[in-house]
């Protein structure tokens, strides 16, 4: 009986090895499959120019988008969030600091279409 509880160490032990070495060597599968539907639509990508602002005390990043943008009803937060990041790399668009000049998208037309 002491030799078999003794020879099931070493196999779940070498298993255990066996396992981390593959883990780390080959790192574990990923076998997800994005299923994407054949007939989607494409996104409408809303076009914008660009304009350079310096910020003031007190202003964020809604309050000018707003402010540059009044023709627009609505503007989609996201894709606002989205835009200026994508102007304004390696800042942070929740902490602007004042007397800084940013890029703000100014859109063409109403993202409601």
């Amino acid at each position: 009986m002491h030799f078999f509880k003794r020879m099931s160490l070493y196999i779940i032990i070498l298993m255990l090895i066996a396992s981390i070495y593959k883990d780390l060597s080959l790192g574990t599968a990923n076998n997800k499959v994005m299923d994407i539907p054949a007939n989607t639509e494409t996104i409408n990508h809303i076009s914008y120019d660009i304009m350079q602002i310096k910020i003031s005390p007190g202003d964020t990043l809604l309050s000018v988008v707003e402010g540059i943008n009044s023709s627009n009803a609505k503007l989609n937060f996201d894709n606002l969030i989205n835009d200026f990041k994508a102007l304004n790399p390696n800042v942070d668009p929740y902490k602007l600091e004042p007397n800084t000049f940013y890029y703000f998208p100014v859109y063409n037309r109403k993202e409601t279409e």
